[in-house]
């Protein structure tokens, strides 16, 4: 296998490779100070909406005609993926340690005795 090219137009032209590419610049860039007061939701439609442009500019597909609407619309379904990949990977459990956690064994009130 040769490693030439790791992203192409073409990969940029599937839906995976823009969400993918989405979700890598997102975490390089939201760290930085002027960009941290973005929400990241915000972030990331905008930068979907810049990989997709590109996308179509890098691969000669864009027109005027009606396109950057439809860019505009991918960039929020790319934006959901990204996010909502984020999301599920990365749940937020809270831990309540001001009870007793302990397991309440009770007897099983559904079973029948047998006559």
């Amino acid at each position: 296998m040769i490693l030439d090219s790791f992203i192409t137009w073409d990969f940029l032209g599937q839906y995976m490779g823009v969400v993918i590419v989405t979700m890598i610049l997102v975490q390089f860039v939201k760290e930085l100070p002027w960009i941290k007061k973005i929400p990241t939701k915000y972030l990331t439609a905008i930068i979907a909406f810049i990989t997709l442009l590109s996308a179509q500019i890098g691969a000669h597909k864009f027109s005027w005609d009606g396109e950057l609407y439809l860019i505009f619309l991918n960039s929020i379904l790319v934006t959901m993926t990204a996010t909502g990949g984020w999301d599920f990977a990365n749940k937020k459990v809270q831990v309540d340690n001001s009870t007793n956690n302990s397991p309440i064994l009770q007897p099983d009130v559904t079973r029948q005795k047998d006559m």
